[in-house]
């Protein structure tokens, strides 16, 4: 039975984007605020605490978000600001190499607390996915780039080489949409 998601205030409305992955949920509303509820086992709730919630809560960040990709443990938003992501960095169980998959230039941490930048590329993406290996980042003029692990190829640029920054997808032209699973990513040319 679908139910009202609410708020410390009342229920949660004017969504303009919203996803779900594994134990938790993320919606960004008119203004730019992002919402999350749910499990924060590895602080993908966005709050600096682990701690799950029932209700949803706004994030820690600085607003000013369009749109957001849930993928079990970790988060992503999009914004004119460019990406943020947070969550599950690493993990051993799905990683051959345990490579960081966020793209904030932590390379060490296994969990990012708080909303951070995507600084492995240097573009504002069109569109952004996170998966239990790798993320990838769809630019302005159609180019895939992705990091992360990159044990079945899942980066495309070639290799079976993890890399924490990204990478050239080697695709034939522009991409209009992309999409990610835990073992593959795909893409549409653009018409």
């Amino acid at each position: 039975t679908p139910a009202t998601v609410m708020t410390g205030s009342g229920s949660l409305s004017s969504i303009v984007s919203i996803s779900a992955g594994g134990t938790t949920s993320c919606a960004v509303d008119s203004p730019g605020n992002t919402w999350c509820w749910g499990n924060s086992g590895d602080y993908q709730g966005g709050r600096m605490s682990t701690s799950s919630s029932n209700i949803a809560d706004t994030i820690y960040d600085s607003g000013g978000s369009t749109s957001v990709v849930v993928s079990g443990p970790a988060v992503c938003t999009l914004g004119s600001y460019g990406a943020n992501c947070w969550g599950r960095n690493r993990d051993p169980s799905f990683s051959s190499q345990n490579t960081a998959r966020l793209g904030t230039g932590d390379t060490s941490s296994s969990q990012v607390v708080v909303p951070s930048p995507v600084n492995v590329i240097a573009f504002v993406p069109t569109s952004i996915v996170t998966t239990a290996t790798h993320s990838c980042a769809l630019s302005p003029v159609g180019e895939v780039w992705c990091w992360g692990d990159n044990a079945q190829g899942y980066l495309g640029n070639g290799t079976t080489v993890d890399n924490p920054n990204a990478v050239k997808v080697n695709l034939p032209g522009p991409v209009e949409v992309m999409t990610a699973g835990t073992a593959h990513t795909c893409a549409i040319d653009r018409p």
